[in-house]
């Protein structure tokens, strides 16, 4: 979500609009040290809301900016500035975007992004259907986002797609024919994201395949120590921690496949969108946000399934003009989610809110 609003607002500004993004400055994990998100170097106007507290949500962990800092924050930035429109993603999460839900005064666009099983919309369903109501327009990132929404919240929703910049990935760079196949992990390491799955599968095929197999694993998580001490035997498993955006599309454009082996809550899938204006090969579990994003360039297996991920890690690494023709259907299909192209859709929203 974070590389979405900041992606549209590098566009938006590009373009000539007035953007102001409002968002936490820090997360703070138990008692540690805050971790503090510093706001890249933009042209457009970073407002932090305070610190956010990291709450577990649909499997995951979710950073939501709560409390009295956030509320005063938001309630004066929306006072003091005449701004056109808002647009919140996940309207209703507590925060900044419940906050402006309630005392705004001029339209307001809502892009949904959660699949899956939300407590806030279980328990407080009357409540979040009625501040549901006050969006001008609702949005959602894929067909999935839009049916969890709708079966919770009621409505209609307009689905757009997340987007890349395709000028920052690596457009005309062939897959390489070698002896060793370099395959990427990229997620944080807990049970939804199948990070145990994959490794399990990953040491089964290596024993298996006529080439050298190889596997960058990046991203941290509640799992990471656990894994490392099970797999610290497989010289060929490289754990790279916690990188920054380019250093993943480095690893992007220098792997020959993309395993994304979710077991569930993902509405979408923009690591296969970067995969594929990478011209890396995907492999990634069958669920319903995967197969929006990318079917007919992907190879899919049942989520969970080790033997079926096993059998086509072996299937994609052992045979490169398959993996070739992977590389050339992913090209194609990620031209259909150019940034430049959902900043005009909601550009035309804005427009259509406002009367334009």
């Amino acid at each position: 979500m974070q590389s979405q609003v900041l992606g549209l607002a590098r566009v938006m500004s590009r373009q000539g609009h007035d953007v102001v993004l409002l968002a936490p400055g820090e997360v703070r994990f138990d008692n540690s040290e805050p971790v503090r998100f510093e706001p890249p170097d933009e042209s457009f106007e970073i407002v932090s809301c305070g610190p956010a507290t990291p709450v577990e949500a649909n499997g995951s962990i979710a950073p939501i900016a709560i409390g009295l800092i956030s509320c005063r924050t938001t309630i004066t930035l929306l006072l003091e500035r005449e701004f056109d429109i808002l647009h919140l993603h996940e309207p209703l999460v507590p925060g900044p975007c419940m906050t402006s839900l309630l005392i705004a005064k001029v339209p307001i666009i809502g892009t949904f992004h959660l699949s899956g099983v939300s407590a806030s919309y279980r328990y407080l369903r009357p409540i979040v259907t009625r501040m549901a109501r006050r969006l001008t327009k609702r949005c959602a990132v894929s067909p999935l986002a839009s049916q969890t929404a709708a079966e919770w919240l009621g409505g209609e929703y307009e689905v757009l797609f997340n987007g890349i910049d395709l000028n920052l990935y690596g457009f005309g760079e062939e897959p390489i024919d070698d002896s060793t196949v370099k395959i990427l992990f990229v997620g944080r390491h807990e049970e939804r994201k199948g990070l145990h799955d994959l490794l399990r599968a990953f040491v089964q095929a290596s024993d298996q395949s006529e080439r050298t197999l190889h596997l960058d694993v990046i991203g941290t998580g509640p799992e990471t120590e656990y894994l490392k001490a099970k797999f610290q035997k497989e010289s060929n498993i490289d754990w790279l921690g916690e990188v920054d955006d380019g250093q993943v599309r480095n690893s992007m454009g220098e792997c020959d496949i993309l395993c994304a082996p979710s077991r569930s809550g993902e509405s979408f899938g923009i690591v296969l969108v970067e995969a594929m204006a990478s011209r890396t090969a995907i492999i990634a579990s069958q669920i319903d946000g995967y197969v929006y994003v990318a079917d007919g360039v992907a190879r899919f297996f049942p989520p969970g399934d080790i033997g079926e991920l096993s059998r086509i890690l072996l299937e994609v690494a052992n045979n490169f003009k398959l993996c070739e023709s992977m590389v050339r259907a992913g090209s194609e299909r990620a031209t259909h989610f150019e940034l430049e192209v959902l900043a005009e859709e909601y550009l035309r929203i804005y427009q259509s809110s406002l009367g334009l």
